[in-house]
């Protein structure tokens, strides 16, 4: 009788805490900052010695400094792509975030740099779906890439701020 009340209350408490957070209302705009890592492949044509295009594509995930927030572990497929004279390069492209409940959330960025070290960068939110439709807001990034794992692949991770309002 004992343990059938203790098993009663462990129920009630884990209903309580699992079932009370997805009603929270989400709030309608906010700044976070977050942490994305990222891999990816890449296909390049070298125009001469000094010139070369490079179009990727990258998956990832997103880690809110918070642990918390609209953009705390979202999933992220980004497609871009890069030109670069010299080792220095303009890159641009787009990114496609999915919330935990599916939700989704559209990026463009654009960020230029040099080969072998960190670049700085800007983000545009252009939409979402679901509870964040009609999203918009802003963002800047300094990216880093590691050493690739593999062969024509490759592996990094940034460090972004994003201000966000939902209308």
């Amino acid at each position: 009788m004992k343990r059938m009340k203790i098993a009663s209350l462990l129920a009630l408490v884990f209903l309580f805490t699992f079932l009370a957070t997805p009603n929270a209302e989400m709030a309608k705009e906010g700044t976070e900052s977050v942490t994305e890592y990222f891999h990816g492949t890449y296909q390049s044509l070298a125009m001469g010695e000094e010139s070369i295009q490079i179009n990727w594509e990258s998956w990832g995930v997103i880690v809110s400094d918070t642990v918390e927030g609209l953009f705390h572990n979202l999933s992220l497929h980004c497609l871009g792509g890069l030109y670069a004279v010299k080792g220095v390069y303009k890159d641009a492209g787009l990114c496609e975030y999915t919330r935990p409940n599916g939700d989704k959330v559209y990026m463009t960025f654009k960020n230029d740099g040099e080969f072998g070290k960190p670049s700085k960068g800007s983000t545009t939110i252009i939409g979402g779906t679901g509870e964040v439709k009609n999203i918009t807001g802003d963002g800047e990034f300094v990216s880093n890439q590691v050493r690739p794992a593999a062969e024509g692949t490759f592996q990094g991770y940034l460090n972004a701020k994003y201000h966000w309002k939902i209308p």
